[in-house]
């Protein structure tokens, strides 16, 4: 199968998840309540244990722009409430909170964040190569991507909340095919965490490509395929595979150089690699 759009997780993948850690890190010591109410809501989001958390059907391509702010502001709405139960304070409060300690945190620290430096090429490359390229985050990418000087790369610039679930649900791919226009088994999905990008992108019937290194799976980078030759193996354990979700699913290509993962792509469609 032909790969005709390319998709991207945003943090810890087109930038070093470490240069957003070292600038944040404050914020979970002076918050630390709001943080464990924040990440045990967002956990419940990622699976389908999410209840009455959020009610909210697929987004789909002929959904328009309210359709898509309803569902963010329902998603928005179900996440303030649970963590305010869990804090003990009103939805609107944990709104509040919310907002400033994470969204516009992390927004105004990407004034010091810079991409990887393969990235603009490699995604040149996909462009000129005529492919459709799409991020797909579960924190609002829009000002990032711009601060970073990468949104004009890209055809959609998504956020996963906008699909009233997080990553690995199904949902969120789902959508970003939908805005990409191309069926799932026509995208390849980029990211950095086995569990969240891997793993729910193939459930929801991607290609993937794995970015990282793990130790026993040398041959598993650089230009290697995964699929039939070597499984991305022993994840760590905050991105493992729980037992009961798909554990044998393997990235059909494994990376830690940009360069090879636009090579990876102009070679499984046949088209040869121009440029440095």
């Amino acid at each position: 199968m032909k790969i005709n759009a390319v998709g991207f997780d945003f943090d810890g993948t087109l930038y070093p998840e470490w240069s957003l850690y070292i600038r944040s890190m404050g914020l979970g010591f002076r918050h630390p309540r709001f943080f464990l109410a924040y990440q045990s809501t967002r956990s419940r989001l990622r699976t389908g244990d999410a209840g009455s958390l959020v009610q909210s059907r697929e987004m789909t391509c002929a959904d328009g722009l309210e359709e898509k702010r309803s569902t963010l502001e329902l998603f928005r709405r179900g996440q303030a409430e649970s963590i305010g139960r869990s804090l003990g304070i009103s939805a609107k409060k944990a709104a509040e909170l919310t907002d400033s300690i994470i969204y516009a945190s992390i927004d105004s620290a990407f004034a010091y964040i810079k991409p990887y430096g393969g990235v603009p090429g490699c995604l040149e490359k996909l462009k000129a190569a005529g492919l459709r390229l799409g991020i797909l985050s579960d924190l609002p990418p829009w000002e990032k991507a711009k601060a970073l000087g990468l949104d004009g790369y890209f055809d959609s610039i998504l956020c996963s909340e906008c699909s009233g679930r997080l990553k690995p649900n199904r949902k969120p791919f789902i959508y970003l095919s939908d805005k990409l226009g191309f069926r799932p088994e026509e995208i390849l999905y980029v990211g950095n965490n086995w569990r969240y990008d891997i793993e729910g992108a193939h459930n929801a019937g991607m290609m993937t490509a794995y970015l990282g290194s793990r130790p026993g799976t040398a041959r598993c980078y650089g230009k290697a395929k995964c699929r039939d030759t070597d499984r991305v193996a022993a994840p760590p354990v905050d991105s493992a595979p729980p037992a009961d979700s798909a554990a044998n699913a393997v990235a059909d290509f494994c990376f830690t150089d940009w360069a090879a993962l636009a090579d990876f792509v102009l070679a499984h469609n046949g088209q040869v690699a121009t440029g440095n």
